[in-house]
């Protein structure tokens, strides 16, 4: 069990997708599933279970020693071979990233990965209602909308270059 800063050996990632969850009254008896290649710190190992906190669960879990393997994360990312999602925490082959862009030293890859991805571009964009809670009520005028401004005591219509209507 360690205290205090990690070494970089003590990364880890999980080649299997299986262990027991560690619970608020101890470790679960039941044989759970997380994503496969998971990555976490390693807390302590018997030479039979490990004992990971995987990092995109939020969770301790004891996991079997021969399933566990050390990872260098200063050697991913998009000039190595694999990369760690920024949602799921999983180290997973560079070529899972959709390209994003180029950069001096050539094309930089998404921080997240190709489900990650999907489940991100699949959300509903915020309604109406969400938007004016976070503007504190306000309400941008649609295009084309009328808008009264109290303080000149004139009606604007809101066109692309906000035309004067009295």
């Amino acid at each position: 069990m360690h205290s205090g800063s990690f070494a970089m050996t003590d990364w880890v990632y999980c080649l299997t997708d299986k262990g027991y969850r560690h619970e608020e009254d101890g470790v679960s008896p039941r044989l759970r599933h997380f994503r496969k290649n998971a990555v976490g710190i390693l807390r302590g190992d018997d030479g039979e279970m490990a004992t990971v906190w995987l990092i995109g669960l939020n969770e301790t879990w004891n996991i079997g020693s021969a399933d566990v393997e050390a990872v260098d994360v200063l050697k991913t990312g998009d000039k190595w071979p694999k990369k760690i999602c920024n949602i799921c925490h999983s180290l997973l082959a560079v070529d899972s990233f959709e390209p994003n862009q180029n950069n001096k030293h050539g094309r930089v890859r998404r921080p997240t990965c190709r489900p990650c991805r999907t489940d991100i571009d699949k959300r509903a964009p915020k309604t109406r209602q969400a938007r004016q809670a976070e503007t504190g009520g306000e309400e941008t005028p649609e295009k084309g909308g009328t808008v009264q401004m109290s303080d000149l005591s004139e009606t604007l219509n809101c066109r692309s270059n906000c035309e004067n209507r009295s």
